[in-house]
């Protein structure tokens, strides 16, 4: 797998004279002379020390099991994401000779997006003592579980459950972010399988306007968690069926907290898989 640009090409090097700049900036702001909202980010010499990390996972939308046979069973699992997020960190980790303690939660629930939201925030909130002592906090969302774990931990900040200097960073994959292809909800096998979800698939779709209460709330939580400093990676592939790379990358929404990139599947075997 490749990732490019690489991180290096696209954020510049920290210096003595940009730490030292820096860190002036941010006292003035706390001191209340500097009111603009100066934001840091380049790439650091040295990787920042984690002893505790906390890894989230949140699963996408799941096919009933009428339909499973029709479009295949799920293989989205929350537990495979915070697995997967496992192995990333203890490499990282490897590479920068850190030794890390690391916390897995798999969130699972069906349903719609502001039922798994409240759901999901009282499980959170009996894991407050864990949440408390991690220095990284890693969401790993899939799907609807993009929109999902945003409004999550827009809520967690809400109600203090989450300390607003934690460092924590979102992957959101294929996420439902400005709703699935134009025209998708008419097909046939929607049709069918929104009679029987009921409303769960058809809310999907309200991503598609953004004058929609659940196209509101999103970005409002959006706005909110990276006013915490919270780091978004958006990514989206051009050959997924239902979501388009628009919307999956969050086309609609810059900051520099938030990044994207875009997974390429080739026919090369000993390549045949890529990130751009």
């Amino acid at each position: 797998n490749k990732i490019v640009p690489s991180l290096e090409e696209c954020l510049p090097l920290e210096t003595t004279t940009s730490s030292i700049y820096r860190k002036v900036k941010k006292l003035s702001t706390y001191l209340g002379y500097n009111k603009s909202n100066y934001i840091n980010h380049l790439n650091r010499c040295e990787a920042k020390v984690f002893k505790r990390v906390l890894i989230i996972g949140v699963h996408g939308f799941f096919p009933t099991r009428m339909i499973r046979p029709l479009i295949g069973a799920p293989t989205g699992t929350s537990m495979k994401f915070t697995n997967e997020a496992e192995k990333a960190i203890i490499s990282w980790a490897k590479d920068n000779q850190m030794d890390v303690a690391i916390q897995k939660i798999a969130l699972e629930k069906d349903g719609k997006i502001f039922v798994r939201v409240e759901f999901f925030f009282e499980i959170m909130s009996k894991w407050k003592s864990e949440i408390e002592k991690a220095d990284f906090i890693f969401i790993a969302a899939h799907s609807q579980g993009t929109p999902v774990s945003i409004l999550l931990l827009s809520k967690l900040f809400e109600y203090g459950i989450i300390n607003p200097n934690k460092k924590i960073g979102i992957l959101a994959m294929a996420g439902i972010n400005n709703g699935p292809y134009l025209g998708v909800d008419q097909t046939f096998l929607v049709r069918a399988y929104s009679a029987i979800e009921n409303e769960s698939m058809l809310e999907l779709f309200q991503f598609q306007n953004f004058a929609s209460s659940q196209s509101k709330k999103y970005l409002e939580a959006i706005r909110i968690i990276i006013s915490y400093g919270v780091k978004i990676c958006y990514i989206g592939s051009i050959n997924d069926q239902m979501v388009p790379l628009y919307s999956s990358i969050a086309s609609h929404v810059y900051h520099p907290y938030i990044y994207r990139a875009c997974l390429l599947y080739t026919s090369d075997a000993a390549d045949d898989m890529q990130c751009v």
